[in-house]
């Protein structure tokens, strides 16, 4: 598992890379903060984003024997997005990237990821759709996979004004 200074230094860097964030002005701030999509943010800050995010490697384990540094490069490729383990959590049109949780391969990949475009329920599980980079569209398992989803700007500001609030 990663440590918590290791996690602490992760987040420092996420929060003080300028490329994340945008300017915004006031009244989009308090339309995000007053956007229901966003209740599952009630409560939380960028650091527990990113505790979700590290916590989530743990689910790996049945599989894969994940190294430190594996987890670090991943941590670090997915800030910005969130864990999502709720099918109810889950916003079609967002950017998504996955892990597969059983595969041949001997390491865990993240996924370059797409957009979800749908949702569907089969005689076999939950399928999302994910349009790709090159416009071809595949299914995923839900329950075969973690899931992460890239944080619009007002997701991102409603974790600023929490992380300002707790300071």
């Amino acid at each position: 598992m990663i440590s918590d200074e290791e996690l602490q230094k992760i987040y420092k860097e996420a929060q003080s890379d300028e490329s994340l964030l945008s300017t915004i002005d006031a009244n989009e701030l308090l339309l995000a903060y007053e956007n229901h999509n966003n209740s599952y943010l009630d409560g939380k800050t960028s650091a527990d984003i990113a505790q979700e995010i590290a916590s989530s490697f743990d689910m790996l384990k049945e599989t894969f024997a994940v190294p430190n540094t594996l987890k670090k490069e991943m941590a670090l490729s997915l800030t910005g997005y969130r864990f999502v383990d709720e099918i109810d959590l889950l916003h079609v049109g967002k950017y998504t990237r996955w892990i597969q949780k059983y595969t041949a391969s001997r390491k865990p990949a993240l996924a370059n990821g797409g957009f979800l475009t749908n949702i569907e329920h089969g005689d076999t599980g939950i399928y999302l759709k994910i349009r790709l980079y090159n416009n071809k569209i595949i299914n995923i398992a839900f329950d075969n996979c973690l899931l992460y989803q890239k944080m619009g700007v007002g997701e991102q500001l409603v974790l600023l004004v929490a992380d300002y609030v707790e300071k």
